[in-house]
């Protein structure tokens, strides 16, 4: 087999795959494409979400995926930012920045890095659960930054997230620049 049959094969091996994630990020059986039940693991947020992101990564051009730029380069593009009238997660605030960024000359903005530096500042504080994990938690004075937690639900287990209502939205847009260069 030549060398442009044996690209050929493994683009359609990779499509293949590559549907294949699709199908199962988005709560499909990847084979009798059947709907997964609610409490399958990959119902779970903590697998979906690196499925995306390497969905994301796949669609990506190759260009982009090679050239990483090693800083953020924020511009109006900050004021096309649109967000939900209720208060959202970092991970969904920071995704909502990325979809205004152009990403060939900016870093993407990370809910751990954002979440790192807000620590660092005091506005977010940082506890060690009973199994000996760290997690952020608000704190006094998180709250008069827009900043709070609420009780969320997944197969039943209740779990603690940190939310920012409108005015911690607009707290880490207007200041973005500043956390992200300290």
């Amino acid at each position: 087999m030549g060398e442009g049959n044996q690209m050929g094969v493994e683009q359609i091996r990779l499509l293949e795959a590559k549907q294949l994630l699709e199908k199962m990020a988005n709560g499909v059986h990847p084979i009798t494409g059947q709907p997964l039940d609610e409490h399958h693991f990959l119902q779970d947020p903590r697998v979906i979400r690196p499925l995306f992101l390497l969905l994301n990564h796949l669609n990506e051009p190759k260009s982009n995926r090679t050239k990483t730029p090693g800083k953020y380069v924020f511009s109006k593009q900050l004021d096309a930012v649109e967000f939900p009238d209720h208060p959202i997660g970092i991970n969904d605030f920071c995704n909502r920045v990325n979809e205004q960024l152009d990403q060939t000359v900016s870093k993407k903005l990370s809910g751990k890095i954002l979440n790192d530096k807000l620590k660092k500042l005091g506005i977010l504080s940082e506890e060690q659960t009973e199994e000996g994990k760290k997690r952020s938690v608000t704190n006094d004075t998180s709250a008069s930054y827009g900043i709070s937690m609420i009780e969320r639900s997944y197969n039943g287990s209740p779990y603690q997230q940190i939310v920012f209502d409108e005015m911690g939205r607009d707290f880490l847009l207007r200041n973005l620049h500043k956390l992200l260069e300290g």
